[in-house]
């Protein structure tokens, strides 16, 4: 990935992705293994990494016009969203935030069911436990990029709140707030902008 200038006073985009990445997959988070970190005085650089089996998640649910996702069974399908709620999940409960979760930012490999996070320049390590709304706002941005039925999607929230009950608030709050978020991510057309 190539990375535009940096703010004065900080470090690098590219430096700060390389280390972020070490320290989700020192979490248990699969990300690319990176490899090398170049950034120029200005900021300019770029991140080289291990390529990753699978399709970015966008392009793999293509809804019915002819994705990967199309042609899994059902049964199949409802276990790759589950297991999609469960990796977000593990992340959040780990503490790492990402304000850019979107579809086009996650691999999913089928065989075997494994995820990757893939653009680390909007995740975050937070320092404690991360607030529901900070979650739903990640959630909703994943939710207003995956071109998904309105079920498969719920699905995927489903499976992310059954994992165990560290949210402090009432599934159907959850839910609200997340709907919320996403009519913002999708505006008054209904699709992603």
């Amino acid at each position: 990935k190539r990375f535009d200038g940096v703010a004065a006073g900080r470090l690098p985009r590219p430096l700060r992705a390389f280390r972020l990445g070490a320290a989700l997959l020192d979490r248990g988070i699969q990300v690319p293994r990176a490899w090398l970190a170049v950034a120029g005085k200005d900021g300019v650089g770029f991140v080289v990494s291990e390529q990753v089996p699978g399709q970015d998640l966008y392009r793999f649910s293509a809804g019915g016009r002819g994705g990967s996702y199309a042609r899994l069974e059902p049964r199949s399908r409802h276990l790759l969203l589950e297991a999609l709620g469960r990796f977000l999940r593990g992340m959040h409960d780990e503490e790492i935030r990402h304000r850019d979760l979107k579809a086009l930012n996650l691999v999913v490999a089928t065989d075997p069911l494994r995820f990757w996070i893939t653009d680390l320049d909007g995740a975050r390590l937070a320092r404690g436990p991360i607030p529901l709304g900070r979650r739903a706002r990640d959630l909703a941005r994943l939710d207003a990029s995956l071109d998904a039925t309105r079920a498969d999607r719920l699905r995927v929230l489903d499976a992310y709140l059954r994992v165990h009950p560290r949210i402090e608030a009432d599934k159907r709050t959850f839910l609200d707030t997340v709907a919320r978020h996403v009519a913002q991510k999708r505006g008054p057309s209904g699709r992603p902008h």
